[in-house]
């Protein structure tokens, strides 16, 4: 932990590790989210005149400081910094009872996007101080980058652990649904269904026709099981090419 050595007016210190302990005492007028940020990994900024407390990552302060090489402004006006939000802007629903001369009187709304909220304004000289805080302890800010990365990397691997862990359970709950789900019974066959060994078929027509006989003959061929026929739902019987050849081999023997 390095901390600055200014009045107890505002002041600034870096936690080099998660949720540092050996910083210096948090002020009493912090609020409960103001204590979190106080240990936070990172640079720490408060203010008491504004009873406020606010936290940089490392990799921003090492962003303001490349910054504050490139440009002087700083030195005239100051730096403004706070914590890093996207801000979202939500619709209202609620009708206004405002008039409408009053409405446009209205600020426009803030554009959604990257903001800094939870902001301390640094005077010139206060700004000073600070980037050379920064400047003087700007190896540990890289060492505390690598930290913030391998946090960031760790809670990231959490997150698809839990996302994973969460999908194997649904896939379980799946399968456990499906399997206590009663399956009806299924015969070998649909009810209506008929099973047709492979072959060439002729209907009862074209029998008496190949046979030269009348279409009544071969039904009675079937109805005496002389051939062998095959009962299609809507087509009626139909018989197998070998089975009328068989038949027909028995007739010139016994005729």
């Amino acid at each position: 932990m390095r901390d600055s050595n200014q009045d107890q007016t505002w002041g600034f210190h870096l936690n080099e590790t998660l949720y540092s302990s050996s910083c210096p005492p948090c002020p009493k007028w912090a609020s409960s989210w103001e204590k979190q940020n106080w240990n936070k990994l990172g640079v720490v900024i408060w203010d008491a005149q504004i009873n406020q407390v606010t936290h940089l990552y490392g990799s921003q302060a090492v962003a303001i400081l490349e910054q504050s090489r490139k440009s002087a402004s700083w030195k005239k006006e100051g730096l403004l910094v706070g914590e890093v939000a996207y801000r979202i802007t939500i619709p209202s629903t609620k009708k206004s009872k405002r008039k409408t001369e009053d409405q446009s009187e209205q600020k426009p709304s803030q554009e959604d996007g990257w903001c800094l909220t939870n902001t301390i304004q640094l005077a010139p000289d206060q700004a000073q101080q600070f980037v050379s805080f920064l400047e003087r302890y700007a190896a540990n800010l890289e060492r505390v980058v690598m930290e913030e990365t391998a946090e960031r990397r760790r809670i990231l691997g959490k997150a698809y652990s839990l996302i994973l862990s969460w999908a194997d359970e649904r896939k379980k709950e799946t399968v456990a649904s499906d399997s206590s789900k009663v399956v009806p019974e299924r015969d070998a066959e649909p009810k209506g269904a008929v099973s047709i060994p492979q072959g060439k078929y002729f209907t009862i027509s074209q029998v008496a026709e190949i046979c030269a006989v009348k279409e009544r003959t071969v039904s009675d061929w079937l109805k005496k099981g002389l051939v062998k026929g095959i009962t299609v739902p809507g087509l009626g019987q139909i018989v197998e090419e070998k089975e009328i050849k068989r038949y027909l081999a028995r007739s010139r023997i016994t005729s």
